[in-house]
């Protein structure tokens, strides 16, 4: 389910790097499919609470929390960052900045991916 939902992002934010001048219809979509596909971090924390021995259950799951919080606000950080590289027009950054910006996601999130891939699978802990 991990790797199926940041495959989604990865393909989405791909696509939204790599067209140019989207329709709305399209954006709108691919949008849609992000936000269903993004939210597998529930997912990885189930995860890490079944890595650790019991005895440290609160620091594992915390630990793999902050991970993925900071993951996500460096994201956001970077976006807004490369947008900020690119001269406004009127006071509008140029569509090839979001793209520029979408890309860099779509390889953050093909680099977590290549990260997430070699973590053994456990069995959800009751």
């Amino acid at each position: 389910a991990v790797i199926t939902g940041a495959s989604g992002v990865v393909v989405t934010t791909s696509l939204l790097a790599l067209v140019p001048n989207p329709p709305l219809w399209l954006v709108v979509v691919l949008f849609c499919v992000m936000g269903v596909a993004g939210n597998y971090p529930t997912i990885i924390m189930a995860q890490a609470r079944g890595l650790v021995p019991g005895a440290v259950m609160g620091r594992g799951v915390a630990a793999a929390n902050m991970g993925s919080m900071t993951a996500i606000a460096s994201m956001q950080l970077i976006f807004g960052w490369i947008v900020g590289l690119f001269p406004a027009v009127g006071g509008i950054p140029p569509e090839h900045a979001y793209r520029a910006a979408f890309g860099a996601q779509a390889a953050g999130a093909l680099l977590a991916l290549a990260i997430y891939g070699p973590i053994r699978d456990v069995k959800p802990v009751a």
